[in-house]
């Protein structure tokens, strides 16, 4: 009879530690799974002029995003991380003169927001 107990007794661990060794390996295969980047180039409909490019890390916006006119001029560029606005945003006027200068912080204005004239002009400052 005691045999027999340490024989279940053996093969309950066994089996405890094979899942313990189960579950590790699962676990570490997702935290290394590989992070898929793309760049996304977007296009204006009526004259396949490029309208946006921007980059996604694992289908989240991360990095640099550039939109433009229909004329092709930039009209902004701003910065991704993970989804969230994060870093210096600049708009610029058709003529290419800066519009807008501001910076954000995890998805809000952070720090000194210019506008300007088309004509470069300083029109207003605000600090958030």
């Amino acid at each position: 009879m005691t045999t027999m107990m340490e024989s279940y007794f053996f093969i309950s661990i066994i089996i405890v530690l094979l899942i313990i060794i189960i579950f590790l390996f699962i676990r570490n295969k997702r935290h290394k799974r590989t992070q898929v980047r793309e760049k996304i180039v977007e296009y204006y409909e009526n004259t396949q002029t490029v309208k946006k490019t921007y980059e996604c890390l694992d289908r989240c916006k991360d990095g640099e995003e550039k939109l433009y006119y229909p004329s092709g001029n930039l009209n902004r560029i701003r910065h991704w991380s993970n989804d969230v606005l994060n870093g210096e945003m600049v708009v610029f006027y058709n003529n290419g003169n800066v519009y807008i200068r501001g910076y954000y912080k995890n998805g809000n204005l952070s720090g000194e927001y210019t506008v300007f004239k088309e004509n470069g002009d300083l029109l207003t400052k605000k600090r958030y």
